[in-house]
């Protein structure tokens, strides 16, 4: 009954079109087609829905040989390692040629909500000198991150102390998140290169309070990466993600700009005396 399941699906599939290219909206049908696709595993979707695995769940090392042995019921060992080089493929083409910042996420979810976003929102100038001098993820961020690789050192380094948010308008300009989650980041990231720029002319004073926040970001950043990532569950972080898209960081962003423009007004109240 299994195998029949799963042979209907693959029939409907090469008549109706291939899978969806985006893997973040794959749930545990797509999945299935793709075990029976890449390596002849005969996985009916309910065994996959049962096991709580969708498109997201292909990534960071979540399926791995136990599961697909033991939850999944692949018995043979050569269709299990032939599932996960062909995860280890699909990694590599997503990271190189994302349909969407979404899709990119799916494959790269600790990196993204546990390390990047813990550091663009507390640590920008540590991100930088990060995905500069110390990045090992294997071309993860290739697609993103030239405007900070491969400029001028001198410059890179105006921007580590002065603007950090420079390089990430950039980045987001050159590739647009579409809907309200894009405008809010857009709005976001350019918040923060304008707060950079209005903390330069009280710089003696707002670069202690800077270095102080970026050191916090760092640790934050570590804690989730390394700790926290094990026991949040999936679902939980596309809550939260919602929640920061939707209510946080337009509120961050309110107060990012009204404390801009409080600086502003002291600085001139100062100057008028």
């Amino acid at each position: 009954m299994r195998s029949s399941f799963v042979l209907i699906a693959s029939f409907l599939s090469v008549v109706c079109g291939a899978l969806p290219k985006d893997v973040s909206t794959w749930g545990a049908s797509e999945v299935a087609e793709f075990f029976y696709r890449e390596a002849g595993a005969n996985i009916a979707p309910k065994v996959i829905a049962d096991a709580g695995i969708q498109g997201d769940d292909l990534f960071d090392g979540i399926l791995n040989d136990a599961i697909l042995e033991h939850d999944l019921g692949v018995n043979q060992g050569v269709k299990r390692a032939k599932i996960l080089k062909a995860i280890e493929n699909l990694d590599r083409e997503i990271n190189l040629s994302a349909d969407s910042i979404w899709e990119w996420r799916a494959a790269n979810i600790r990196l993204s909500d546990f390390w990047l976003m813990t550091l663009i929102n507390s640590a920008p100038s540590t991100l930088l000198l990060w995905s500069r001098f110390v990045d090992s993820s294997q071309g993860v961020l290739d697609k993103f991150d030239d405007p900070i690789d491969e400029c001028n050192i001198f410059w890179f380094w105006l921007m580590v102390i002065f603007i950090p948010y420079y390089p990430f308008y950039s980045i987001i300009s050159a590739n647009p998140i579409g809907g309200f989650a894009g405008m809010v980041m857009y709005f976001f990231i350019f918040s923060g290169l304008v707060s950079n720029i209005v903390s330069i002319f009280a710089f003696s004073k707002t670069f202690p309070l800077r270095m102080t926040k970026e050191f916090g970001g760092l640790v934050a950043a570590l804690f989730c990466y390394y700790i926290l990532y094990w026991f949040i569950p999936r679902f939980f972080m596309d809550l939260w993600l919602y929640f920061a898209i939707y209510i946080a960081i337009p509120a961050q962003v309110f107060f990012m700009l009204l404390g801009t423009l409080a600086v502003v007004g002291v600085a001139g109240l100062l100057s008028s005396k």
